[in-house]
């Protein structure tokens, strides 16, 4: 099993207070589900305040307050997949698809040791 990274995004559909609840309660079972499977998530709820780099040197900062557009990631996991066919396989899914969110999966890599001579 290697690790996977799950990017999700909550899309720009505004939800009623009922449907947030149905979704918070139908992704939190299949969460659950994964984590009996073995699968490890290890869930991470972003805030909804950011800063990005600008792309141009000497510019802003952008600062954003709230899920302005479909490619705001609102919650990164990680997950364990045989490879990332499984892996995407999984986060289909994954409920939060039927509220307008998407996912993104990538595989996670380990970080190189230092050179060897």
């Amino acid at each position: 099993m290697k690790p996977f990274a799950m990017l999700f995004r909550q899309g720009t559909r505004k939800l009623s207070d009922n449907e947030i609840q149905e979704r918070r309660t139908v992704v939190r079972a299949w969460a659950i589900h994964l984590n009996e499977e073995g699968r490890k998530l290890v869930p991470n709820i972003l805030g909804d305040e950011s800063y990005r780099t600008p792309k141009t040197e000497g510019a802003e900062p952008i600062h954003r307050i709230g899920n302005e557009n479909d490619e705001t990631v609102a919650a990164v996991t990680t997950l364990q997949a045989k490879d990332i066919h499984e892996a995407f396989k999984i986060a289909q899914t994954w409920p939060g698809i039927r509220f307008g969110g998407s996912i993104e999966v990538r595989e996670v890599l380990p970080i190189p040791g230092p050179p060897t001579e």
